[in-house]
């Protein structure tokens, strides 16, 4: 019942943000594409293999500059072609209205345009659209043993501290000057420490800003946990960093010998990782599929509301398959969840419209509904 559920903490005067009008051209299944989108709730419904998907992961190709599978921009490209080309127009309460265009030619490096004028660097761009998206996919991250997981983590972050990215940067490119170092077989002792020390730098803030992020979704994640299965399930997430236990530097130098031995960095923010976790133990090896599900999309809606709360915005919702792996039940929570504050635009694929205009069970005067076959997308009644 609506009095189970808790009041989930966000913070006031959240401003709206929508994308409005989104084109493609030669992006995976579409030779082209033009879609008005509306400011609320918007409805892509298809069979499937018809497309759904892949509009949006054009989208968070336009948040976040990279396919959200962290796949190859050429595989992105139509069957035939050579190059692909996106184009969102954004419109903000508190932001003026602006264009994001995104291009990429094959063996050529990925171009983004805002109002028209090219961006030096990609990173500048990370941010500028808020977006979070859910994806089945997502439960993969609960089977990872780190790699997906410090991926979320530095993906989140980025959205509301750039400084992040230019430090994520500067760790890899010191980290595998090490790397190389070590293999030489016995390098100076002074320049190795002096690697240390730029590896310190930047090292620290990352994980300052990883430990901050994992306190601060960790309730968020318990509310909505809550707020979608209304079960006595305790979820958490747990940080887990080999800087809890002391000085990165110190660390650096007492591992000088194993790391000479393999020939790489074996201490470092490149091996953290997350405890992902359901009644106290691993949700990898506990939990079933729909917990599995729940635990990922609850994650997914506790990292927009902190990232709301964080920049005074609602971040655009992307809801892939909305019904894989849910029952009724939890599908409808879901639903009544994201059509109410701090969520605002929210654009959701499923394969059937009968199933999905009753679960929505509201006046859809505010919704949106988009045919998608064969790579095209129409406007559509239910």
């Amino acid at each position: 019942m609506e009095t189970n559920r808790p009041k989930i903490t966000e913070s006031p005067s959240i401003a709206d943000f929508r994308i409005a009008e989104f084109k493609c051209t030669n992006f995976r299944s579409y030779a082209v594409a033009d879609i008005q989108f509306g400011p609320k709730l918007n409805c892509l419904i298809g069979p499937n293999g018809a497309g759904k998907t892949n509009i949006l992961d054009a989208m968070y190709y336009l948040a976040l500059c990279r396919s959200p599978l962290n796949l190859k921009d050429s595989r992105s490209i139509r069957h035939g072609e050579s190059a692909f080309a996106l184009f969102g127009r954004f419109r903000g309460a508190s932001t003026p209205p602006f264009s994001v265009a995104l291009a990429y030619s094959e063996g050529k490096t990925k171009e983004v345009r805002i109002d028209g004028t090219p961006l030096e660097r990609l990173a500048d761009h990370i941010g500028r659209v808020p977006l979070i998206a859910s994806y089945p996919c997502d439960t993969n991250i609960i089977d990872d043993g780190g790699e997906l997981k410090r991926r979320f983590l530095n993906a989140a972050i980025a959205q509301y501290d750039r400084q992040h990215i230019i430090d994520l940067l500067k760790y890899d490119r010191l980290l595998r000057q090490r790397n190389a170092y070590l293999k030489e077989g016995s390098p100076d002792d002074g320049l190795l420490e002096v690697l240390n020390a730029q590896l310190d730098e930047c090292a620290t803030p990352i994980f300052k800003a990883r430990n901050g992020f994992c306190n601060d979704i960790k309730p968020l994640l318990q509310e909505f946990y809550l707020r979608l299965t209304d079960s006595r399930e305790a979820v958490d997430i747990a940080y887990k960093s080999q800087l809890q236990k002391g000085n990165f530097l110190q660390l650096l130098r007492d591992a000088k010998g194993s790391d000479l031995q393999l020939q790489y960095s074996t201490v470092g923010i490149h091996r953290d990782n997350l405890d992902l976790l359901l009644d106290g133990f691993p949700i990898r090896a506990e939990g079933s599929q729909g917990q599995r599900r729940s635990y990922m999309i609850a994650l997914r809606l506790a990292q927009l509301q902190l990232l709301a709360n964080k920049i005074k915005v609602a971040p655009i919702l992307l809801l892939d398959d909305l019904f894989d792996r849910l029952d009724p039940m939890r599908t409808a929570r879901l639903i009544a969840t994201v059509l109410a504050p701090p969520f605002q635009q929210v654009i959701l694929t499923d394969t059937q419209s009968e199933r999905l205009a009753e679960t929505l069970d509201y006046d859809t005067e505010e919704h949106q509904f988009f045919n998608v076959e064969n790579g095209i997308v129409t406007p559509a009644d239910i």
